[in-house]
């Protein structure tokens, strides 16, 4: 008797399979003390029972390994090749969202640029989603930072609202910040206008348009969207 156990991939390979009474075999290997490992290449698994077992159903378990294993760095030692990597509140650097969330962590900024032309000791990273989901007036901007920086809290690097010049150090030439965002799995651009730090001679707030890399300085009770950036 052969029984066969098909496991879809998704996004999680197939590793190990538990459950299964030794002697037994899995895709013709004979399994040993209720498992067999290293199977995250097939999705399609071939269980034998022994002939003593033959007709009976068991309980097989599979469980599921991330792609993304292995690949997080350290956030002091990231370089140019992590650019549009994601950092973690654990206070590691995945290539993707999906990365980080399979290691159980927040993913919360996109690193964006890495120098220290703009306040910074090593780069700058944008955070994956904004801190309100609603436009706000400026003096509201820099509390809506403030209450996501208590929530996620990175060791050694600081969030703040972003002047002008970070974002003109992230964006770069080319306008990347918007494509690049979505691409390492954080959350569009979801207004046109949003608040920077920046305030002119005349004490109004400076805001950035994401979509043409435009700079303006407008009235500070007019409402823009709010997203931090991670100096570290």
């Amino acid at each position: 008797m052969m029984m066969v156990c098909f496991f879809c991939q998704g996004t999680q390979a197939q590793d190990t399979v538990t459950g299964i009474p030794n002697r037994w075999k899995v895709n013709g290997q004979e399994v040993r003390h209720g498992k067999l490992s290293g199977i995250a290449d097939s999705s399609v698994v071939v269980l034998t029972p022994t002939t003593a077992e033959a007709g009976r159903i068991k309980t097989i378990k599979a469980r599921g390994i991330s792609p993304w294993r292995g690949q997080s760095v350290d956030l002091s030692v990231v370089t140019a090749d992590h650019i549009g990597w994601v950092i973690a509140t654990n206070g590691r650097v995945y290539p993707h969202v999906m990365a980080a969330k399979s290691e159980e962590t927040i993913p919360v900024a996109m690193i964006a640029y890495l120098g220290n032309v703009s306040d910074c000791s090593h780069g700058l990273a944008i955070a994956l989603n904004d801190a309100s989901m609603e436009r706000l007036v400026w003096s509201d901007a820099s509390t809506a930072v403030s209450e996501w920086s208590s929530t996620y809290s990175v060791k050694d690097a600081t969030w703040r609202l972003p002047t002008i010049q970070d974002l003109q150090v992230m964006g770069g030439d080319d306008n990347r910040l918007p494509q690049l965002i979505t691409t390492s799995g954080g959350q569009r651009v979801l207004f046109n206008y949003y608040w920077t730090s920046t305030e002119n001679e005349n004490g109004t707030a400076g805001f950035y348009l994401f979509y043409n890399s435009s700079f303006q300085f407008g009235n500070k009770t007019h409402l823009y969207g709010v997203r931090a950036v991670l100096a570290f």
